[in-house]
């Protein structure tokens, strides 16, 4: 009798303790953020060539662009040449630059832009300094 009672009264706690913690109230969301987006661009470059990738805009605002790095191909050492990188709209199979540098690869941005929503593209290209293919990085910083 003694272990019913004490089952009862452990029961009885604890539907108290469950009750007391239990939300009636309707279920939240957490609130959404939005941050900018970071987007990374790698390839090859053959000399005298170029290459673009395209990217959305989804929210006016700061576009910035930092050529991340150049090795050559095969893998070797990491190179400071410089190329171009411009920003633009894509134009069929080409990037349309509207905003251009000439780079070599770093840690902050070499190009910034203030962009309103839409597609734009990033493109690199040889200016006649490359004697061999290169791989590239290149990070695209947008909302």
């Amino acid at each position: 009798m003694k272990t019913a009672f004490t089952a009862t009264i452990v029961l009885g706690i604890f539907g108290l303790l469950t009750s007391a913690c239990s939300n009636d109230s309707s279920p939240t969301t957490a609130p959404t953020t939005t941050g900018p987006s970071t987007e990374v661009f790698s390839g090859t470059l053959p000399v005298q060539g170029s290459s673009f990738y395209s990217f959305t805009v989804v929210t006016s605002g700061q576009v910035s662009i930092t050529l991340a790095s150049l090795v050559a191909t095969p893998p070797g050492p990491a190179l400071k040449n410089v190329v171009g990188l411009g920003v633009g709209t894509p134009l069929e199979t080409d990037c349309s630059v509207t905003n251009s540098v000439t780079a070599a690869p770093g840690l902050t941005a070499q190009l910034a832009s203030s962009l309103t929503p839409a597609i734009y593209c990033v493109r690199i290209y040889d200016l006649g300094n490359l004697t061999v293919p290169v791989n590239f990085s290149i990070r695209i910083v947008h909302n």
